[in-house]
């Protein structure tokens, strides 16, 4: 994984633990950084209960994105039995 990568990506979970915290009633935080052939895949899921009908993209959310754009990713955020988010991040061999 390329430095800077690996530097955004401690910033990217450093704030799922903020959001966790501020957010969330969660007891349980999971992260998943998977190495596919040409990218990796990013998971940050809580067991949060879900308190607002509707989730609002923060700072927090929109760094987060234009951080998987930046690698021509994609990225995506939404409520399943907690909270998640899922980036992906291209990467070139």
């Amino acid at each position: 994984m390329p430095y800077d990568m690996k530097q955004k990506l401690i910033r990217i979970i450093s704030e799922a633990f903020a959001n966790v915290a501020k957010h969330s009633a969660a007891t349980r935080l999971k992260i998943s950084i998977v190495r596919q052939r040409d990218f990796y895949s990013l998971v940050v899921k809580d067991n949060g209960k879900k308190e607002v009908t509707q989730i609002k993209a923060g700072m927090g959310l929109d760094n987060m994105r234009i951080v998987a754009e930046s690698y021509g990713g994609n990225f995506s955020y939404g409520y399943q039995d907690g909270f998640y988010v899922h980036m992906t991040l291209y990467v070139e061999d």
